[in-house]
């Protein structure tokens, strides 16, 4: 419905997203403790005052919708990322850095960056180009020999991939956010991000 998510739809998307709990959307213990930490969440940024109010086609009632700018605004809360992270069952994910890590080195960078500023002068200063469809194939296939390498994997996900690479170029080290970090951790780690590996080559 115009890109807009029921509550329900929304913890199932992140249950998928972030392979919580090991069950699936279908396990209800795994829905149940998402919806609680959303809720907790969704009531820490006061999202509900200006979701959208309409009827559910499916069971005719009147539900609060949310629009993919809500999704990414409780993703971006501390506590919920890092109970996201915490509770995947994809290694990939679950040995993300935690919301404290990322703000110290969101600091640390900052500080240095804020040194060698004091060092440069303007003239050197060139602003950055949009990532081209050149270099995108060249990071996507060095990522695909990768997982090659590694044997049988499936699916490629090149809009998230083009979408962390673009973060992390135009990233300005004075004001660097937690989604510029784990796009950059992403982009390390890719396998699980990008790409899954096939259940029967991990057998």
């Amino acid at each position: 419905m115009d890109g807009l998510m029921t509550n329900k739809e929304i913890i199932e998307t992140l249950i998928d997203r972030y392979e919580l709990g090991g069950g699936g959307i279908g396990d209800e213990s795994t829905y149940q403790s998402t919806r609680q930490a959303l809720t907790r969440a969704r009531k820490r940024l006061d999202i509900s005052k200006d979701c959208v109010k309409r009827k559910n086609p499916e069971t005719g009632h009147k539900c609060s919708y949310y629009s993919p700018a809500h999704l990414e605004r409780l993703e971006r809360d501390p506590k919920f990322h890092d109970y996201l992270i915490a509770s995947s069952s994809n290694p990939a994910i679950s040995s993300g850095r935690r919301s404290r890590e990322i703000a110290e080195e969101i600091e640390s960078r900052r500080d240095r960056h804020i040194e060698y500023l004091g060092a440069r002068t303007q003239e050197d200063y060139l602003g950055p180009e949009p990532v081209s469809r050149k270099e995108f194939n060249e990071n996507k296939a060095s990522m695909m020999l990768t997982a090659l390498f590694n044997i049988y994997f499936e699916g490629f996900d090149d809009d998230k991939l083009l979408e962390d690479l673009n973060t992390v170029l135009y990233e300005d080290e004075l004001g660097l956010t937690p989604e510029q970090i784990m796009a950059e951790e992403r982009l390390s780690n890719p396998e699980g991000h990008y790409f899954r590996r096939r259940a029967r080559a991990a057998d």
